[in-house]
């Protein structure tokens, strides 16, 4: 009788050993998903961010067009300086300098506006490149859920089963010890 209540003892030990391994799994789970929390919450900084970028080149290219506009006012007015002017070609020629300088400059803000599109581009690569990333690692923290879930299912079933056999043992055990006292009263009552 001692021996089985040892091995009872012995198998709640066993299963409060496997349920503080469970609770262990639970708390590495919650502390991955707190990770994952802050993983998106980067993402989301990061989409802020290229958002708020995004805008400025819209202001910016508002003003490059807005410039253009100038720029073409500006050249309206010198074509009619040139017709009212002819007569004064060294002011033609100071017009003309500055024409060339204001056109030298668009072409560098065109090549400026050129490069930042460039750049806008291989931000944006850069990004889906992070969203294929982090799908991906969603992915794989999805699948280990779901293998952590299926490995605590099958141990919980496992423990049952274990308690199960040990409890209809216990059973056993206690049907045959009162029959053995059974046996053991009547012939006790035979023999008085």
């Amino acid at each position: 009788m001692e021996e089985i209540l040892d091995k009872i003892l012995s198998e709640i030990q066993n299963t409060n050993v496997r349920l503080g391994n469970l609770e262990t799994i639970h708390e590495d789970l919650a502390a991955e998903q707190g990770n994952i929390k802050k993983r998106l919450e980067t993402l989301d900084k990061g989409q802020q961010n290229f958002t708020f970028g995004q805008d400025e080149l819209k202001t910016q290219m508002e003003h490059l067009k807005k410039g253009q506009n100038e720029l073409a006012i500006d050249m309206t007015e010198i074509k009619k300086g040139q017709k009212e002017l002819t007569n004064d070609m060294t002011e033609v020629k100071t017009d003309q300098k500055k024409l060339t300088n204001d056109m030298a400059e668009v072409k560098s803000t065109q090549r400026d506006l050129t490069n930042d599109m460039t750049e806008v581009k291989s931000r944006q690569k850069d990004l889906s490149g992070r969203l294929e990333r982090l799908e991906t690692g969603q992915s794989e923290i999805k699948d280990l859920i779901k293998h952590t879930t299926t490995l605590m299912t099958e141990s919980f079933t496992y423990i049952r089963r274990d308690l199960k056999t040990l409890a209809f043992n216990v059973n056993s055990d206690v049907d045959l010890l009162f029959k053995e006292v059974a046996d053991v009263k009547r012939k006790v009552n035979k023999l008085e």
